[in-house]
């Protein structure tokens, strides 16, 4: 149902299972949202609804002819598992209103590589477009893209897929060809859409990783980020994420800060990876009680610790 402006920028998803209906509510109005759970909770099922959410907000905003309310809600999913570009001839040209648009992204999915073709044969012929991602590329690998015609690991070709997909879409009912290089600058870090990703850290090096929020959000600031992963270390590196976790068709808030927290505290805590083996969790445990002297020291039982510790690491 269309929510009452009240909830903006609240949306309500609904997940339907065999027998069960729930929803929840996500909030998206911060500029990195992060949902992480098992396989198969329902993550990537959460982010298409949004983006149908909000093509239907953005029809009716189009229907009812209102403009802001047409822009406001332009969203894109992204997939990251489908790296593959077609080899057809493709012709992509900017869309005459969004209902095209929208209609466009309803099929771009059974085809996703021929949609890849169109925008990389489009895109990347234009100068401004190939500096964004050849530097984007040279800081989070480290590497010089000269040749966008050399096929490089599925990791670096990801990103690629990843900026012109996002700058697509900022660009939809635009003939980027024809505007200046300083007025497409300007639409980069203006232009708002909801970016839906999904498993944004796919094929990528943790190193990659460590830096990837913080490089998407450099280069376009002011972007809606919604990114779903498995990556313990993604739920770190921004200060200002969203975090929830996704359980049974449900949303669950993280309201702890959890930028750059030890890793094995998330490991544990937050994707039940125990950081060591039972015993040795046990035994270290009854160490520190002793040291904070909740536990009587028995001589006998640390001795006998300390022995295993040091023939576990050995």
């Amino acid at each position: 149902e269309v929510l009452p402006q009240l909830l903006y920028p609240y949306m309500i998803v609904t997940l339907f299972a065999k027998l069960i209906s729930c929803s929840f509510i996500i909030p998206c109005s911060g500029k990195v949202t992060i949902i992480y759970g098992y396989n198969n909770c329902g993550k990537t099922s959460a982010l298409k609804l949004i983006n149908q959410f909000f093509d239907r907000q953005s029809i009716l905003g189009f229907f009812e002819k209102i403009p802001d309310e047409t822009l406001e809600y332009v969203s894109l999913y992204i997939p990251t598992n489908r790296v593959v570009v077609s080899t057809r001839l493709t012709e992509l040209k900017a869309f005459e209103d969004i209902e095209n648009m929208i209609n466009y992204k309803r099929e771009l999915y059974a085809e996703y590589d021929l949609h890849l073709k169109m925008i990389r044969d489009y895109l990347l012929n234009i100068k401004v477009v190939r500096d964004i991602i050849k530097n984007a590329v040279n800081r989070m690998f480290h590497i010089d893209l000269s040749d966008f015609d050399v096929r490089c690991s599925d990791g670096v070709e990801n990103i690629i897929n990843i900026y012109l997909n996002i700058i697509w879409i900022l660009t939809w009912n635009i003939d980027i060809k024809k505007i200046e290089e300083n007025e497409f600058k300007k639409l980069i870090l203006n232009a708002a859409p909801y970016i839906l990703i999904d498993e944004i850290e796919m094929f990528l090096h943790v190193n990659v990783q460590s830096n990837l929020i913080e490089n998407l959000v450099y280069d376009f600031p002011s972007c809606n980020f919604v990114f779903s992963t498995h990556s313990p270390l993604l739920l770190t590196r921004h200060k200002d994420a969203m975090i929830f976790q996704m359980e049974d068709g449900w949303l669950h808030p993280i309201c702890e800060d959890l930028y750059f927290k030890d890793l094995d505290i998330i490991y544990e805590s937050y994707f039940n990876v125990k950081e060591l083996p039972d015993q040795i969790g046990s035994d270290i445990r009854y160490l520190g009680e002793v040291v904070l002297c909740r536990e009587n020291p028995d001589k006998v039982k640390i001795g006998a610790i300390v022995e295993n510790i040091r023939g576990e690491i050995s």
